[in-house]
Parts: C-alpha cells; structure tokens; sequence
C-alpha cells in the first residue's frame, strides 16, 4: 500500500474513532441486518441443493399397484419378471415399507432388504459385494438405502431393528415396540447417525419378515418397485411400456416427478420466508437513510477538508474508507453467523422452530452447495445502499465552495 494510501486509511480510522459509538451502532446493525437476510435464503438454497444431492441415486421410477381403494401390495416375484422384461430397464428390486405406529408417533418402516429379482438373494436374505445392490462399491449406491445401511448389512436377523436419530432413546431402553397389524417388540441393535437425520429421522429398519408381519403383508408381497433406467432422459419414455408391462393397474413415479414435487415446496417456502424478510429490509432502508442524514450534518467537516486543500475525490475517497472499515467486517460477521446456524452439522434449531417440532427435532446436515453465491447477493445488495448513502453528502455538495459550506454550519 502506498504512502498516500496508507495516511488516507489512517485518516478515515481516526476520523472514526472521533464517533466510536455512532460506528459500533452501524456496525451492529449492518451485521445483525446481514444475518437475518442471509439466513432464509441460505435456508432455502441449502435445503433445495441438498434434496437434489439425497434423491441423485434414488430409483428412476416407482412402480406401485392401485385399485379403487388405493394402495395394493403386489407379487414381488412376477412384478420383477415383468419389469425386467421391458425395454431400457437396467435394474429392478421390490421394496417393503409402510407407516406404523411407534413409542411417540408414526414412524416410517423398511423391511431390509427384501428379494432383489429372481435368481438373486432369497427374500428376507442380505445382498453380498456382487450383487446389483451394491454395484457402486461405495457409501451411496444404485440403492441409496442400501448404502446408508451397509454396516448392518450382514448382522439384521428377525426381531431385530436399526433406528433412526429421532429414535435414539430406543436404544438406550434396548427394545423398541412398534404397533400395525401386528404389534411386535424388537432388540434394537443401533442407531443412525445424526449425518443421516434428514432422511432417516423417523425410520426403522427391521427385517423383511417382521415388516410384512407389521404391514399385514403376505410372503412374497411387496409395497412397491424401484426401477433403474440407464438414463434420466429415458423416463417418459419407459414409463408407458413399464405400465402395460402388468396385469394390474399401476401408479409410476417419476424421479424427476419427485424432484419438482420439492423445487414447488422450497419455492413457497421462499416465497414465505421473503414475506418475511419484510421488515429486515425495511431496516436496511432506515439504516440507510440514518447513515445518509449523518452524512449531512457534516457538511462543515467537508468544507474545513476542502479550505485545506483537499480536492472532491480526496473527500470521497475517505468517506468510502470509512464506511468499507465499519460496513465490510460488519457484513462479513453477519453473513459468517448465518452461514453458521445454517450449515452447522446436526442444527436443530430450524426443526423447532421454522418446522414446529416440539420433541427429537430432525438435526439438519445441509449441503452449501450455492452458499457462496446467496452470500455474495447478500452482501451486495446491503452494502451498495450503504456505500450510496455514504457518498451522496458529499457528491451534493462537490460544486460548493468551502467557505460557503461553513457559512451554512455558521447559520
């Protein structure tokens, strides 16, 4: 930094410190503004960024059997040959899942891992390393589930379970009851960890013969199929070979069905927390218009600068010292706290609060994905204004003459 610079830097620091409170009031302000408009919209990038990142390896399609009155379960060994047969289907395997009730509510239930197509692995059997589901060889796989699973892949007998998060106190009591057709008492063996809390909160896994049990399944019934296609663009197209493909009417999901089902959720969700960001907004304009009045009343400092031999550009430049050494770390600690309750693993404090949940609020591990970019909006769009107000005073009065200026402070 030159000489010049440096004095111009140390001029608008000591001119600061002539007002320490009116600066630490700003600064207050810009970093508490900062936070409250960083966080809803951090909130709602994080939450659709991580959703695409969750449902990335699900299935393409899901295949479920209907009837006038909803929801039927299928014959998972003939619903797999018949998947299998259609054109441009690379992978095929019936799930058992439902809702049952547990100790404080309705809890989502998997039957692991249940048949994976004929020839393979014996219903209620656990997939080896060479089998479909776990092609991948790593953590996620073809079958998330799977994948998130896979410690307990070799070790999940009848009357045993696995729990999620919400379901920790479970394992500390060793035994969690769960009530469907039939209610069942099963040694709980261990939990998820909090890492996966956003999709399995309120899950527990349980082999596939207790699940039918508790869902009211027959054996060799299934709840659905999950079908794999070699690429996302090849879905519309299956989907009306894969409905004629059974005898039985069927209702198909499309991965990227489920993926707009949760864009139009984080839009409104957006749309509400922007209702909200209201009066933040209205306090940027006041934080504003304060910053622009002080800038008035020192029409008398700009007039001795400038009897001095300062010039209008040498005005300016201090003005935008100090208002980058008061705005720029105060935006830059606001836009750090929000990044922070935002992104922190296992926050919890989004669950009960914005999501209402009273008791095992779900420990959020969002993806940052476009953070970076939502808080470079943020930024720009509070410091421009303070930038603005901080220089106009003196852009009005660039045409005075100093000893003009300090008459008007005289009178």
């Amino acid at each position: 930094m030159r000489a010049p610079e440096l004095g111009m830097l140390l001029w608008a620091g000591r001119d600061l410190l002539r007002r320490p409170g009116s600066a630490l009031l700003f600064g207050a302000c810009l970093a508490v503004l900062a936070a409250v408009v960083a966080v809803p919209a951090l909130l709602t990038q994080a939450v659709d960024d991580t959703v695409r990142v969750l449902l990335a390896d699900s299935p393409s399609l899901i295949v479920r059997r209907v009837d006038a009155g909803g929801w039927r379960p299928l014959p998972a060994g003939e619903a797999v040959e018949r998947a299998r047969k259609v054109p441009g289907v690379t992978g095929v395997r019936p799930r058992i899942w439902g809702v049952v009730r547990g100790p404080d509510g309705p809890v989502t239930l998997i039957g692991l891992p249940g048949p994976l197509e004929p020839g393979g692995a014996a219903d209620g059997e656990v997939p080896g390393p060479g089998d479909p589901a776990m092609a991948s060889g790593g953590a996620r796989g073809p079958w998330p589930e799977i994948g998130t699973l896979r410690p307990w892949l070799r070790g999940l007998a009848p009357g045993a379970a696995v729990v999620g998060p919400a379901l920790a106190a479970a394992e500390q009591a060793g035994v969690i009851e769960l009530r469907g057709v039939e209610t069942l008492q099963l040694d709980v063996h261990g939990t998820l960890g909090p890492e996966t809390s956003m999709a399995a909160h309120d899950l527990v896994v349980v082999s596939a013969s207790d699940a039918r049990r508790l869902l009211g399944l027959a054996a060799g019934e299934a709840s659905d199929l999950a079908v794999l296609v070699f690429h996302e663009s090849e879905e519309d197209a299956i989907v009306p070979d894969l409905a004629a493909a059974f005898p039985w009417p069927v209702h198909i999901r499309q991965k990227s069905e489920t993926l707009g089902w949760y864009a139009t959720g984080v839009g409104r969700r957006g749309g509400i927390a922007m209702l909200a960001l209201t009066p933040a907004l209205l306090g940027l304009v006041l934080l504003v218009v304060a910053a622009w009045r002080d800038g008035l009343t020192r029409r008398r400092e700009v007039g001795l600068l400038k009897a001095l031999g300062w010039t209008t550009g040498d005005v300016l430049r201090l003005r935008l010292l100090r208002a980058a050494i008061v705005g720029l770390p105060a935006v830059a600690v606001g836009l750090v706290a929000a990044y922070q309750l935002v992104f922190w693993p296992g926050a919890s404090w989004i669950g009960e609060i914005l999501l209402g949940w009273p008791h095992h609020p779900v420990e959020l591990t969002l993806q940052p994905g476009s953070a970076g970019l939502v808080l470079l909006e943020v930024g720009v769009m509070i410091l421009l204004p303070w930038f603005a107000a901080a220089i106009w005073p003196v852009l009005r009065t660039a045409a005075s003459q100093p000893e003009r200026l300090l008459a008007e402070e005289r009178g």
